[in-house]
């Protein structure tokens, strides 16, 4: 039951009301402008989003040994709205738990759960108004979404009527050494007027 409706400006885990949680939102707005960029090193999620960040599991959800205690210890976003403006100037670097950029939640993770959500602000990843777009350099991988930009957990009953505006150049393919490693892993990108990316299992969702 909280909201906020001022402007928020970081790097890597950024949101309008929250950064990171591994907890419930519930009830809860924002219409502050959302500014940030991301530098993906290490191993952690990136997410940019204008309610939240990040959503992700509890860190010691491994202590709760059957699915029912996992449940009711698990994060939890719901009833929940975003009008905010979010305003991403550069990705970079190269994260395999994924970057995202969204409209309600940057970046969800697998042992999450989001349920009557929406957003109707807007996602705007390297872009200004001038004739010349700005030079975002190589574009790691990146998920930029309407509502969330990369989804890892199970999602119903959710609307976005965001825009959502993107420059995304530079794109290569994976490299690999001699003897089959990979040394390079490319860009992977995804834009969604909902989702960027997902790896999981989308219901009830409009845009």
């Amino acid at each position: 039951n909280s909201f906020t409706d001022i402007a928020v400006s970081g790097l890597n885990v950024v949101g309008g009301l929250v950064g990171g949680s591994e907890m419930y939102i519930t009830n809860c707005y924002s219409t502050g402008d959302v500014n940030g960029a991301i530098n993906a090193t290490g191993d952690t999620p990136r997410g940019i989003g204008g309610l939240v960040g990040v959503l992700a599991a509890k860190s010691n959800a491994s202590a709760y040994p059957t699915q029912t205690d996992r449940s009711k210890h698990q994060a939890l976003l719901n009833s929940s709205f975003s009008s905010s403006a979010v305003d991403v100037s550069s990705v970079t670097g190269y994260n395999a738990k994924g970057n995202g950029v969204g409209g309600l939640a940057g970046n969800v993770t697998v042992g999450t759960s989001i349920a009557t959500v929406f957003s109707s602000g807007s996602v705007r990843f390297c872009y200004d108004d001038n004739s010349v777009p700005p030079d975002c350099g190589k574009v790691p991988a990146l998920g930029i979404g309407g509502l969330v930009g990369v989804l890892n957990s199970a999602t119903v009953e959710v609307y976005s009527a965001a825009s959502v505006v993107a420059k995304v150049g530079n794109l290569t393919a994976p490299v690999y050494d001699e003897s089959g490693e990979m040394i390079d892993p490319g860009s992977v990108v995804g834009i969604g007027g909902v989702v960027g990316v997902t790896n999981a299992h989308l219901q009830s969702a409009y845009s």
